[in-house]
């Protein structure tokens, strides 16, 4: 992949999922010059990488979290003094 390409990719929004694979997988690729360690270690975690860049991002599920702020509060966890 040109080093163009990769800035270009990152820049958009939608891309930089797309940048990180793409470049774990040249990185796979390569495994005959890496070292032996290091290749292991590519092996062993070989499974957590998707066969197919997914288009999206997947759906919220569960609980959002947030924090609700109200004018003159207190912090909850201020430094003593």
């Amino acid at each position: 992949m040109r080093k163009r390409s990769c800035e270009e990719n990152v820049a958009s929004q939608e891309g930089t999922t797309s940048y990180l694979l793409i470049c774990v997988f040249h990185l796979y690729a390569q495994l005959s010059n890496l070292a032996a360690c290091f290749k292991k270690m590519l092996e062993c975690f070989q499974g957590i990488f998707l066969e197919e860049i997914p288009c999206r991002l997947p759906p919220i599920m569960g609980i959002e979290h947030r924090t609700n702020f109200t004018t003159g509060a207190t912090l909850p966890n201020r430094n003593c003094i």
